[in-house]
C-alpha cells in the first residue's frame, strides 16, 4: 500500500483528446453560494513534523529529515508500543510529531539536487479549475475570490494513527471549520451591504439566503481518506463498542455531509498493506528503506488490510489458506511483521526504557494483537449492510486498467513456519496499481461461489471507472470533468 502510493511519478495510461473543463465551467465556477469541499489525503498524504527537533519526519529526504534507520529516526515515525483499550485522544497542537499541512510535493535530495514531485496538488487543482479557492495551494487560474471566500479547504491528520481517531478528529474540524465560514461569511455579508451597485446586492440576498438555509460540505477523499470519511458519515464520533459489538450504522456525520466522493479507496483493503507489515518497503534507490519492524507500530496500516474469506491468500498447492490475518497467534506462529526476529533491533529503539529482550518482544505481542483487534472491528462496521439508505449523496471513482496485488501465497519456511510471496501467476487482478478494482467498489463475491448481482455494503449512487494509477487518478481530465459536474451542475440532495 505505501510502496505504489509512494511512487507517483509512474506515467498514466494514454489520454485521447482532454475536455475543455476550464470553459465548460466557466460561469458556474463563479457561483460562490454552493457547499463548500473538503479534501481528505490518503496514507503518507501528509507532511509530519517533529516539534523538539524541527526535522521532517515525512516528506522529505533531504539533510532536515530524520532517518528511519537510527534510534531517533524510528521512534519519530514510530508510535509507542505500549496497546490501548481504544483509540487514544490526543491534541495534534501539542503533540511531538504532527502533520504540518497535505503534502503538496515531496522533497528528494539526490545528488545535491532537490526535486520536488508533485502529488496531491493535482486534486487541488483540479477543484481549482471549478472556481474552489483554498488557503493552502492557490492556482492562478482559480478566480480570485476576496480573502473572506475559501471554497476548498484540506483536512490533514496523522496518517499513522488508528482511523476511527482520526475520524473523531475529522468531525471536530467539521464542525470547528463551520464555526469560521459562517464567520467570514457574515463578514462579508456586512461588506457587500455598504456597496451600492447592483450586482453586490444580487450577491449579498444570495449569500444571506445561502446563511439562512444552512449549508453542509462536500468531501473528496483519496485512497485511505475514504475510509476515514466513511467511519464519520456512518458513525459520526462513536468509538468500536468496548464488548466486541458491530455498532450500529447512524449516519450520525450526514449533518455534516452532503456529498461524499470517495477515489480510489480501498473499502475492501489491499495486499500491499500486508505485504509492507511483513516485509517493510524501500521507496527507491538513494532513499532509506522503512523496516516492517518499525512501520508495524502503525495501527492505520493494519487497517488496509484484505479481508478473510475471500481466497486471497493461497497455499503451496494454490488452493485457499485457511488463515486469520486478524489473529495474532497467525503472526506469532510464522514470525511476521513485529514478531519477525529481524525486528528485534527496531523493538529495541521503539523500547528504549525496557531492556529484556523477552518483555520487549511480549509489548510487541500485545501491540500487534490490539492493532489487529481495532482492524477487526473497524472492518466489521464497515462491512455491515447499512439498515437504511444514506441521507448523503455517495460517489465513486475507480481505475482497472493495471495488473494490481490482489493476492498473496503462502509457502512453508524453516520451523514450521510459512513465508509470504507477493509475486506469480494469479496473484494480480485489475486496478489501480495499488487497490483492485473489487475493493474499491467493496464486491463481496470475490472468493464467493457462483456470481450473482454486485453485492456491495457502500451504497453508493454511481461509479465511474478510469484508466490511470492511483495517484494518477487525482488529475486525470476525465476525472475533475466528472467531479465538477457533481459539485457543480447537480443540486446537493434535497434535505427533510
Amino acid at each position: 500500500m505505501l510502496t505504489t502510493a509512494m511512487l507517483v511519478v509512474a506515467c498514466s495510461s494514454p489520454r485521447g483528446t482532454e475536455p475543455p473543463v476550464r470553459e465548460i465551467y466557466r460561469t458556474a465556477a463563479q457561483r460562490q453560494t454552493r457547499n463548500p469541499v473538503v479534501v481528505i489525503h490518503g496514507i503518507l498524504g501528509s507532511r509530519l513534523e517533529q516539534r523538539s527537533t524541527g526535522k521532517t519526519v515525512w516528506g522529505a529526504f533531504t539533510s532536515d529529515a530524520i532517518d528511519p534507520e537510527t534510534a531517533d529516526g524510528a521512534r519519530a515515525l514510530g508510535l509507542p508500543m505500549a496497546p490501548a483499550d481504544g483509540p487514544r485522544p490526543y491534541d495534534p497542537t501539542a503533540a511531538d510529531v504532527f502533520a504540518s499541512g497535505p503534502l503538496r510535493a515531496i522533497q528528494l535530495g539526490l545528488l545535491f539536487t532537490v526535486i520536488n514531485v508533485q502529488v496531491y496538488a493535482d486534486i487541488l487543482r483540479s477543484l481549482g479549475v471549478g472556481g474552489y479557492r483554498d488557503p493552502v495551494l492557490v492556482d492562478p487560474g482559480t478566480p480570485a475570490y476576496a480573502q473572506d471566500h475559501y471554497t476548498c479547504y484540506t483536512f490533514f491528520y496523522d496518517w499513522r494513527r488508528d482511523n476511527i481517531e482520526n475520524a473523531a478528529l475529522f468531525g471536530r474540524y467539521l464542525r470547528d471549520l463551520r464555526v469560521d465560514i459562517e464567520r467570514r461569511a457574515r463578514r462579508r455579508l456586512e461588506f457587500l451591504r455598504t456597496r451600492p451597485d447592483a450586482t453586490s446586492a444580487t450577491e449579498a440576498g444570495e449569500l444571506a439566503q445561502w446563511l439562512a438555509d444552512g449549508f453542509r460540505f462536500d468531501i473528496v477523499a483519496h485512497s485511505m481518506g475514504g475510509l476515514i470519511a466513511r467511519w464519520f458519515l456512518q458513525f459520526g464520533d462513536a468509538d468500536l463498542p468496548s464488548d466486541g459489538s458491530v455498532p450500529p450504522v447512524t449516519w450520525a456525520g450526514a449533518r455534516e455531509i452532503d456529498r461524499l466522493i470517495l477515489v480510489g479507496t480501498p473499502n475492501l483493503g489491499a495486499m500491499e498493506s500486508l505485504q509492507t507489515l511483513t516485509q517493510g518497503f524501500a521507496p527507491g534507490l538513494f532513499l532509506p528503506e522503512y523496516h516492517h519492524g518499525l512501520l508495524g507500530s502503525l495501527p492505520s496500516i493494519y487497517q488496509l488490510l484484505p479481508r478473510n474469506g475471500q481466497g486471497l491468500l493461497r497455499d503451496e498447492r494454490g488452493a485457499p489458506a485457511d488463515v486469520d490475518l486478524y489473529d495474532v497467534a497467525t503472526w506469532d506462529q510464522n514470525g511476521w511483521g513485529l514478531l519477525d526476529p529481524a525486528a528485534a533491533r527496531y523493538l529495541e529503539w521503539l523500547q528504549p526504557d525496557e531492556h529484556d529482550p523477552a518483555r520487549r518482544r511480549q509489548q510487541a505481542r500485545a501491540r500487534l494483537a490490539w492493532c489487529l483487534q481495532r482492524a477487526r472491528g473497524f472492518h466489521a462496521a464497515l462491512d455491515q449492510q447499512p439498515p437504511s439508505a444514506p441521507p448523503t449523496e455517495i460517489r465513486l471513482f475507480a481505475a482497472d486498467t493495471i495488473p494490481t496485488l490482489a493476492r498473496a501465497r503462502l509457502v512453508p519456511a524453516d520451523g514450521g513456519r510459512r513465508r509470504l510471496l507477493f509475486d506469480g501467476d494469479g496473484t494480480r487482478e485489475p486496478g489501480d496499481g495499488t487497490v483492485p478494482r473489487f475493493s474499491t467498489i467493496a464486491d463481496r463475491r470475490v472468493g464467493q461461489a457462483g456470481g450473482g448481482w454486485l453485492d456491495s455494503p457502500v451504497p453508493w449512487s454511481s461509479v465511474t471507472f478510469l484508466s490511470d494509477d492511483h495517484i494518477g487518478l487525482t488529475k486525470n481530465p476525465l476525472f475533475t470533468n466528472n467531479l465538477l459536474f457533481f459539485l457543480l451542475e447537480q443540486r446537493p440532495p434535497r434535505r427533510g
